[in-house]
């Protein structure tokens, strides 16, 4: 809980806040992504970034994350890993599983703020890449 009133804060400081979702573990988390994905679910789309802790009941961090990178609907969506891990193995493991960025737990709000606002920058670069490619 105290990590999540912490992302709410660090993402209402940013100039366009993203929108974050709340799951309970991995396995719920893959679910809202479908939903958000379905066209007759009224969800709002995708999150503009997901808020990932490596350690998580049903489907752990590491395995959400590789399920999410792949599938094509969802391989650019940017993931941030917090972890109160600083092992060399958990950080390379979440890198080679395709986060974007990792953040050790307890985290200040000012490092998740950076964070953030360059996730949201990949974000927009990756979405207009895209556009551009179909064009």
């Amino acid at each position: 809980p105290d990590d999540r009133e912490l992302a709410q804060i660090a993402n209402r400081q940013l100039e366009r806040p993203l929108q974050i979702d709340l799951a309970t573990d991995g396995a719920d988390a893959l679910e809202q992504l479908d939903a958000a994905l379905d066209p007759g679910e009224d969800y709002g789309g995708l999150p503009g970034v997901v808020l990932l802790d490596l350690s998580m009941p049903r489907i752990d961090g590491l395995g959400f994350l590789r399920r999410v990178r792949a599938r094509a609907d969802l391989n650019r969506l940017p993931v941030v890993v917090f972890s109160t891990s600083t092992a060399c193995r958990d950080i390379s493991a979440s890198y080679d599983a395709g986060c974007n960025s990792y953040v050790v737990k307890p985290m200040r709000v000012a490092e998740l703020r950076k964070t953030l606002a360059l996730i949201d920058r990949y974000w927009f670069a990756c979405n207009r890449s895209a556009a551009a490619d179909r064009v």
